[in-house]
């Protein structure tokens, strides 16, 4: 994970997160764009996985910022089958599907040497906004309301946008987002540039974050940048 600047997202982030009870039976590993071949084979010979398989009926796309998936398994004899997803990133950002993901309480990772929470205002309070551009056919927001998670779509539910405007530029580097370190390192950490929780709409060049267009919950606090933390 630290050579490659690979992360693990999904249910496992967010359990270490919540201290949920969890399982390590299914782990989502992100990697970067021409990895992922590097990482199976790694965890074939060192970890005693079987050979990888192919996801073709994947529920992400590439428009969600996904290259390809490949499933590893193994049996333990005392947890049974065991299986990761490496999920290869469509660029050079393994973190850059997680921001795809279809409700803000997964958009977290584990790197080597700690963790981010890309919104920690509002998962640290089990609140759950719905992003405009969800990863998956089916999103299955059921699964955190059983873990009593409010789930709110932004400025239909009478909240105040403040870091999940669906506007708004964010970055993993800013002072909204809660970075984490286990131990020192000089290792960077996996990162991108901005997102929104909005479809996609790329800015032209010459408007910056601040001009960005307006939104349309009439609670929001027009805050269209977050400044990068120091």
């Amino acid at each position: 994970m630290r050579r490659l600047h690979a992360v693990i997202s999904g249910s496992t982030a967010l359990s270490f997160i919540s201290r949920d009870p969890w399982e390590a039976g299914d782990i989502d590993l992100y990697c970067p764009l021409g990895t992922a071949d590097v990482i199976c084979k790694y965890l074939c010979a060192a970890e005693g996985y079987d050979e990888a398989e192919t996801v073709w009926d994947s529920p992400y796309s590439q428009v969600q910022g996904i290259e390809k998936v490949f499933k590893v398994r193994k049996f333990d004899p005392r947890h049974g089958t065991r299986s990761i997803d490496v999920i290869e990133s469509i660029n050079t950002m393994a973190v850059h599907p997680i921001t795809h993901f279809h409700i803000t309480a997964v958009m977290n990772y584990l790197f080597a040497d700690g963790i981010v929470v890309l919104y920690p205002e509002l998962t640290f309070k089990r609140i759950a906004v719905k992003s405009a551009k969800p990863n998956t056919r089916h999103p299955p927001y059921s699964k955190y309301k059983d873990r009593n998670y409010t789930i709110c779509n932004m400025g239909r539910d009478g909240l105040i946008c403040r870091t999940a405007c669906e506007l708004l530029q964010r970055t993993p580097q800013d002072a909204a987002s809660l970075a984490l370190r286990f131990r020192s390192s000089d290792t960077p950490m996996p990162t991108l540039g901005y997102w929104t929780l909005s479809q996609d709409r790329p800015l032209p060049e010459s408007i910056t974050p601040l001009e960005a267009p307006e939104c349309y919950n009439y609670l929001c606090n027009k805050r269209k940048f977050i400044p990068v933390r120091p």
